[in-house]
């Protein structure tokens, strides 16, 4: 992640003893030296094609701050990227504040984790820049339920155009079973690849925080999720005209799958299948993959490469657009990606 995402980072040795063994040393001694030669290259970075958006205001008005264990801004932001790292896909993160200053209106898909408090400022600029040209807006939780004035569930129908209601049953979900759905045409063909291989599973990664609860009142929302303990809508998807509404009512309900569906949904490359496994690809030529559930993957690129296993000195792919791969349980690949067309 160090270089996918051009973080920093530093080795530390707490107790005099950590280190202290020549297979550790070899290995950091390694990792420095691809890693310099990784610094050395003045990287390409081309914008992705989803963007996950947070909003730092939003802390403000939540009662359960970041550092609460049942938290939903900790379900929001945290425990949402073990789903976003897993689904296979090259995304951008923002705060909302760089957005909105930069116009960032270019993206396919737009995830806003913690909508929560809203202004007339963002209200405009989603209205205007962002629900058009075929996007989709996926919503979690309770996109703009706090106004400067007061708790609106009209202020989060008008941001998403979905009807909303709140109670204070639990979050835990089901994903819909298509054929349950009866649905026909264009949109019956759209909600079957938004559920594609989810069909029936838990919402989300089987976190579920104890918070007040927000569902779905909609007749025009088809449902992609429900409730558990009453069966309430959990999850729905409103084809608007010009664009598409997505809303999760629960905290934290991505999944590494239904990321993925969503991206294909939209013409957004993803690059792994089947998803499950850590996968950070910020940089054009650099991928981090860290085994998770480990097994055979396949990358797909969207263009002819030359990729190169940086760690182990070898090429999986001497020219291609797909390899496969097997990837140990906390094993970590540095892939190195030289585009051979354009």
């Amino acid at each position: 992640k160090l270089f996918s995402s051009m973080g920093g980072a530093w080795w530390m040795e707490m107790t005099g003893g950590w280190f202290h063994h020549e297979d550790i040393m070899d290995m950091i001694g390694h990792l420095h030296d691809v890693g310099q030669g990784l610094y050395e290259k003045d990287p390409v970075i081309t914008p992705a094609e989803v963007a996950f958006v947070a909003d730092e205001d939003s802390y403000f008005w939540s009662t359960e701050q970041f550092n609460i264990r049942q938290a939903r801004l900790t379900h929001a932001l945290n425990v949402q990227q073990r789903a976003i790292n897993r689904a296979g896909l090259k995304y951008d993160f923002y705060y909302l504040d760089d957005v909105l200053a930069d116009e960032m209106d270019d993206y396919r898909v737009y995830v806003f984790l913690n909508q929560y408090y809203v202004t007339d400022e963002v209200r405009r600029f989603i209205d205007t820049h962002l629900k058009k040209d075929g996007k989709a807006i996926v919503w979690q939780y309770a996109p703009g339920y706090v106004t400067p004035e007061k708790w609106s569930l009209g202020s989060m129908e008008a941001l998403t155009d979905i009807k909303i209601g709140t109670d204070s049953g639990h979050v835990a979900a089901t994903f819909a079973t298509v054929s349950d759905l009866g649905l026909s045409g264009k949109q019956a063909q759209t909600v079957e690849m938004l559920l594609a291989g989810i069909e029936g599973k838990t919402v989300g990664l089987g976190l579920g925080p104890a918070t007040q609860r927000f569902y779905v009142d909609d007749p025009d929302a088809i449902p992609l999720a429900y409730y558990n303990d009453d069966g309430r809508v959990a999850a729905a998807v409103k084809f608007m005209d010009g664009y598409t509404s997505i809303y999760m009512g629960h905290p934290s309900g991505f999944t590494p799958d239904w990321l993925a569906n969503t991206a294909r949904v939209f013409d957004v490359h993803t690059y792994m299948e089947p998803t499950g496994e850590m996968f950070m690809h910020h940089r054009d030529d650099f991928i981090v993959i860290h085994g998770v559930e480990g097994g055979r993957r396949t990358l797909r690129f969207p263009y002819k490469a030359k990729v190169t296993d940086l760690l182990n000195d070898r090429v999986l792919m001497q020219e291609g657009s797909e390899v496969v791969i097997h990837v140990e349980p906390a094993e970590t690949l540095w892939l190195h990606v030289q585009r051979l067309e354009h």
